[in-house]
């Protein structure tokens, strides 16, 4: 109910809001969620629906005679947003802009799996138990940094390689197939 009247009288929907101590909360719904919506709209103002935008995912406020642009930009490329009313807002990517230079940080994209192959010793290689060999992978992945390939045999964690090339000195203490 306070977030709806917010759109329309934010200050009243504080007033309601901190005046019912005892209130109860959908399911779902937190104090912090109710007061991280009720306090920016007030601060915001209200939504301006005379200010329209070239994206769906764009609106105006109005608070007095200020006018802020807020827009959301789904995408992978920065966008240009313009408003009716001139305005223009550059959105990066996966982020939110608001004019006057606000940005909130874009959301972070959903990550990809890294590509691992182990590169020593090769597939069908033979390594004698108590003869030390070197395990050695590549590993990449778009869009970020490897930070550390675990090297396991038999999915027990021989070592850590934090840096390419990624290696590590293991000494096997019994027959394994490579």
């Amino acid at each position: 109910m306070w977030e709806y009247l917010s759109f329309i009288d934010p200050q009243k929907a504080i007033e309601l809001y901190n005046s019912n101590p005892k209130r109860n909360l959908k399911f779902g719904i937190s104090q912090a969620q109710t007061y991280h919506w009720l306090h920016p709209m007030n601060v915001l103002g209200q939504y301006d629906s005379s200010v329209t935008a070239d994206y769906p995912v764009a609106m105006a406020f109005r608070k007095g005679e200020k006018v802020t642009h807020v827009a959301y930009n789904y995408g992978s490329t920065p966008r240009t947003v313009t408003f009716s009313d001139g305005a223009t807002l550059v959105v990066e990517a996966r982020a939110m802009g608001i004019d006057g230079g606000v940005v909130v940080p874009p959301v972070p994209s959903e990550p990809t799996t890294p590509v691992v192959s182990v590169t020593s010793p090769a597939a069908g290689s033979t390594v004698k138990v108590g003869e030390a060999v070197t395990l050695q992978a590549s590993a990449t992945v778009e869009g970020s940094t490897i930070t550390a390939v675990d090297f396991l045999v038999d999915g027990t964690l021989v070592g850590t390689a934090t840096a390419a090339p990624y290696a590590v000195q293991w000494t096997p203490t019994k027959r394994v197939c490579v």
